[in-house]
């Protein structure tokens, strides 16, 4: 696929991403604290519970979804291929999501009463949760080889349509049923039909869009196995460890303190997730892009990821200084007085996000380029440093859910720099002159804040705002004049 071919389908799937996203912040907004209100605390923090079976079906695709985008990209002509490893990710996760129902539901009573802790009042509605979100998930489950068959084909903005839709669709549902129904119960038959929706659409588009697709025992091939093993090992021992996560420290916290602070954790966890994402979204081709280009056009891969690297530290850095300068007055404007220590957190947690998410696109690129053991390596590393900073400060709340995150994501990051520096070590993203640049606004914000009045904060971070933007187009770090212009002159153009 020619470049420029290629920066056009990325910028067409980054606008649709950014309009998804920008979409899901607000109805996010508005949709925690009606299901938070609706549900109570502790029925909140239970619903919460649902991302563990998400996790654990997350962990066992063996990261044939990577797999299969890698190999689409790779071999992007040979139908006959590319149907052979579509076949082996679709007959595995339709095994696996079987299994899983299955040994959910058997189960269920085991993690409810002894790993979860959940109290006996409560048991009937937590077994409802773990297998409604397995039943729910295992349709998206099923759907991943048609979307990978798609991405690996550089169709990113269908993807993103796709996802749009089940953003609307889950809205608008637990509007609608929480309205006539406040219980899980209700969130339940709403998450089956949301992702039985994303199964249907991504199927319908890949039979239509790529008629050689067949499904059936005579397309298997024992080669395809080997190879998606191969590569996948690497991509699926780091994707458990990416999601262990999230439902490791809630079960931890839970253990530790109470629902209420795991409440707490999935509201903060869940917030700095839909605002990131936002700034990530156009970075959601690099592991597809960097699987085309790796190779032999290694140039061209850095011309992809420069503008990408530039975006992410434009928009984290002065993301960091908002919610260090502002997050306990927009919590409590938001969720009301009684959730402070939402507040309190927020800033540390969404400044690990912006660390992680900052060198993201590094760990796609290598990934991307064949070298998927080191994603498993930096993975389980950083997944330990949370865990035991946790546990190191578990004394005290307030300090432990943050720092395990901050810990664990600036291992990831630093390792990112160093690999990537080895794997491409022609290509520059980034000088040091430039980072002056940025950092520069971003202290004298911090010395003018100590000297301002509290009412004045929001007038000097508009002005700190405007400086860093000028900053950064001076450096050429970023330019958001001319890659607003480049994106429209690329979209204008017919495929």
């Amino acid at each position: 696929m020619e470049l420029n071919a290629l920066k056009r389908k990325l910028v067409q799937g980054s606008l649709a991403g950014m309009l998804r996203v920008g979409l899901a912040i607000p109805l996010y907004l508005v949709l925690t604290p009606f299901v938070l209100h609706a549900l109570g605390t502790e029925r909140f923090g239970l619903w919460a519970f649902g991302t563990l079976v998400v996790s654990v079906m997350t962990l066992t695709d063996f990261g044939f979804k990577n797999a299969l985008v890698y190999y689409v990209a790779r071999d992007f002509d040979d139908h006959e291929r590319i149907n052979r490893y579509f076949n082996v990710a679709m007959l595995t996760f339709a095994t696996l999501t079987a299994a899983m129902l299955c040994l959910t539901y058997l189960l269920g009573p085991f993690i409810v009463r002894d790993l979860l802790g959940v109290g006996t009042a409560l048991h009937d509605e937590a077994r409802f949760v773990l297998w409604v979100t397995a039943l729910s998930f295992g349709l998206r489950f099923i759907a991943i080889p048609y979307q990978a068959v798609i991405e690996g084909h550089q169709l990113h903005a269908v993807s993103q349509t796709v996802l749009l839709m089940w953003l609307l669709l889950n809205f608008g549902g637990t509007l609608l049923a929480l309205t006539i129904q406040p219980d899980i119960y209700a969130l339940g038959i709403v998450a089956v039909f949301c992702n039985l929706a994303v199964f249907a659409a991504f199927r319908i588009y890949a039979v239509r869009c790529f008629g050689f697709l067949r499904f059936g025992a005579g397309y298997l091939a024992w080669q395809q196995v080997k190879e998606m093993m191969a590569y996948g090992s690497g991509i699926y021992a780091a994707n458990l460890m990416i999601a262990a996560r999230e439902p490791l420290l809630k079960i931890m916290i839970a253990r530790a303190y109470d629902l209420a602070s795991v409440a707490t954790f999935e509201i903060v966890f869940r917030l700095c997730t839909q605002l990131v994402s936002f700034v990530t979204t156009p970075l959601l081709g690099t592991f597809s892009a960097a699987a085309l280009l790796s190779r032999d056009r290694v140039d061209e891969l850095g011309q992809l990821l420069r503008p990408m690297l530039g975006f992410c530290l434009t928009a984290f850095v002065p993301g960091v200084l908002f919610f260090a300068s502002f997050s306990a007055p927009l919590m409590a404007l938001w969720l009301g007085p009684g959730y402070p220590q939402v507040g309190a957190i927020l800033p540390v947690v969404f400044t690990a996000f912006a660390i992680y998410f900052t060198t993201e696109i590094l760990s796609k690129a290598i990934d991307g380029s064949g070298r998927t053991g080191y994603s498993a390596l930096v993975q389980s590393v950083s997944l330990g440093l949370s865990i035991g900073t946790f546990y190191f400060l578990i004394d005290n709340a307030s300090r432990a859910v943050p720092m395990a995150l901050l810990v664990g994501f600036v291992f990831f990051s630093v390792a990112n720099l160093w690999i990537f520096r080895m794997r491409f070590p022609t290509l520059r993203l980034c000088t040091p002159t430039q980072l002056a640049w940025l950092l520069i606004p971003a202290v004298v914000y911090l010395i003018a804040q100590q000297w301002i009045a509290h009412g004045g904060a929001p007038i000097l971070f508009l002005i700190y705002a405007v400086l860093h933007l000028w900053c950064v187009r001076r450096a050429r770090l970023f330019d958001v004049i001319l890659v607003t212009k480049q994106l429209v002159s690329l979209v204008a153009v017919k495929s």
